[in-house]
């Protein structure tokens, strides 16, 4: 019921954020939170944007992925885009890095913009990638990238927060 609800809308973007570095939940809202205020304010051209049915601007369904154990966390962010295209360079990436997201109760500080991962075909001897800790790439497939996203969400964990409906 839950994704059936969940296609009815147009997600043109998703954003991986790479499980090398643990991202709380709260530290993810927030800073999505900023992305998205200057995404509608930049494209929707309008004072108060809150107002708007969902349809008409951008927010975010954010799913959590893999566990401390046996695969990283991390997670699969769908963003909904009323305009046709947005530049995920200047948009997202780098708003990301001008923020400073508090990561645990005591520092405040940048979360990284880079880190360093294994990339396809990476062999022992061979030295980490520099890779964005945001990987944003235009959705091929709505409904593949939905299934996917989905396949450990649980709706009633606030591990799955949707970001930009209620808050602005």
């Amino acid at each position: 019921m839950y994704r059936k609800h969940l296609q009815s809308f147009d997600y043109k973007y998703r954003i991986d954020v790479q499980p090398q570095v643990a991202v709380p939940v709260d530290a993810l809202m927030q800073g999505m939170r900023f992305i998205l205020f200057n995404l509608n304010k930049k494209y929707l051209k309008l004072r108060k944007f809150g107002h708007l049915p969902a349809d008409q601007k951008f927010w975010a369904v954010a799913f959590k992925e893999g566990d401390r154990i046996s695969k990283g966390e991390h997670y699969h962010i769908l963003l909904h885009c009323p305009t046709d295209r947005i530049d995920p360079v200047a948009d997202i990436l780098m708003q990301w890095s001008k923020l400073r997201l508090r990561q645990n109760r005591e520092a405040t500080r940048p979360m990284p913009t880079w880190v360093q991962a294994k990339s396809y075909g990476h062999v022992p001897c061979d030295e980490l990638d520099d890779v964005p800790l945001l990987r944003v790439e235009r959705c091929q497939s709505q409904i593949g990238s939905l299934i996917y996203n989905t396949k450990q969400w649980r709706p009633i964990s606030n591990d799955n927060p949707f970001i930009g409906l209620c808050e602005t």
